[in-house]
């Protein structure tokens, strides 16, 4: 760990940034999501806070009405929880954030996760990588059921051909805003693990689960 992000971590604990206004957690759920996925291949599932009141309130007004300087917000949050569960940084490791189709980034104006991501990949020190891409427009997930969610995903998501290479055996730190069933970030892991990624691990702003 550098001596800016021991000096970020302590000063995070005595001079909180943070939304007072969120319900914050900072919660491991890897076991709840390994019994939850029949089928779970993801190493790690870290989250900040849960989905409700003004977090979920902020989480929307970026994603889906072009608040776009909510990030700002986002990011110390992201920070901390990350300061929390990866105790250094390891050369093979890289973020990457879960992929948005091209229509819907055309519609947003902007790349919500990759905003955040690659932001966030500046402030902790590690490599930064779009590895996804989201070859299909699918239905939202919030609007289907458990087993719905995960057949609205089959085959929707995949390796950016250039970046094959770059996550051989690698630590592969994926982020996403909200995590409810958890299907979203599997299937990207699936992929991610087809390409011979040696971990995945998931970081995620808030649990709606």
């Amino acid at each position: 760990m550098s001596i800016q992000r021991i000096i970020t971590f302590i000063s995070d604990i005595f001079f909180d940034t943070t939304s007072e206004q969120y319900e914050y957690i900072f919660l491991d759920k890897t076991e709840h999501y390994k019994q939850e996925l029949p089928d779970c291949v993801l190493d790690g599932v870290f989250v900040a806070a849960r989905y409700t009141g003004e977090c979920k309130n902020d989480i929307e007004q970026f994603k889906y009405y072009r608040q776009y300087d909510l990030y700002r917000k986002f990011i110390p949050i992201f920070e901390k929880l990350f300061l929390i569960y990866v105790q250094s940084n390891d050369i093979n490791t890289c973020i990457c954030q879960v992929p948005s189709h091209y229509i819907t980034k055309i519609w947003r104006r902007y790349d919500h996760m990759k905003v955040l991501s690659s932001t966030l990949a500046k402030v902790v020190e590690v490599p930064y990588f779009p590895l996804l891409v989201k070859k299909k427009y699918t239905k939202h997930q919030a609007t289907l059921d458990k087993f719905d969610r995960r057949n609205n995903l089959v085959e929707v998501f995949m390796i950016w051909k250039k970046y094959r290479d770059t996550l051989h055996w690698k630590t592969i730190y994926i982020l996403d805003d909200v995590i409810s069933t958890g299907s979203t970030v599997n299937e990207c892991a699936k992929i991610l693990k087809k390409e011979w990624a040696k971990k995945v691990i998931v970081f995620t702003l808030a649990s709606a689960a």
